[in-house]
C-alpha cells in the first residue's frame, strides 16, 4: 500500500499513535499534506516538541493546509510557548472554525489576557 494513503487511512480510524509509528518506519517521500496529518497525531499522542518541530517544517506549505495556525499555536501552546503561539492565531484567516476559537482562547488565557478571552468565548457562542 502507498505509504501515504496508508497514513491517511490509520488517521481516519482514529489510530494515531500507529500513524506515529508508521511514519517514523517508512520512506521520507511523505506528501507535504499527509506529514500535516502526522503533526496532528504527534499533538493527540502528547508528543508536542515533536508536534512542534513537525509543523515548522511544514510552514512554506501552510497555506495549503486547513487550520494549520491552529495547530501549530496550540503546538507551541503546549511547548510554554505563549508569545508565539498568540502571533499565530492572529495570522489564521480561518476564524470562524470551533478550532480557531479554542486554541484563542487557551492562548489568551496562557497570556493573561482576560479581555481578549471573554471576547473570543462571545464570538464564539455568536458563531
Amino acid at each position: 500500500m502507498d505509504p501515504n494513503l496508508k497514513i491517511v487511512t490509520l488517521f481516519q480510524n482514529g489510530k494515531t499513535s500507529d500513524v506515529i509509528r508508521y511514519y517514523n518506519n517508512t520512506s521520507p517521500d511523505i506528501a507535504p499534506n499527509v506529514q500535516y496529518i502526522v503533526g496532528i497525531s504527534y499533538l493527540f499522542e502528547g508528543e508536542y516538541e515533536n508536534a512542534k518541530h513537525k509543523l515548522f517544517e511544514l510552514k512554506k506549505a501552510s497555506s495549503n493546509l486547513p487550520d494549520y495556525c491552529n495547530y501549530y499555536a496550540l503546538a507551541l501552546i503546549k511547548c510554554g510557548e505563549y508569545q508565539k503561539a498568540n502571533n499565530w492565531v492572529k495570522k489564521n484567516k480561518q476564524k470562524k472554525s470551533i478550532l480557531h476559537f479554542e486554541v484563542g482562547i487557551e492562548c489568551a488565557m496562557k497570556c493573561g489576557q482576560i479581555k481578549r478571552a471573554a471576547r473570543l468565548v462571545k464570538e464564539a457562542k455568536k458563531n
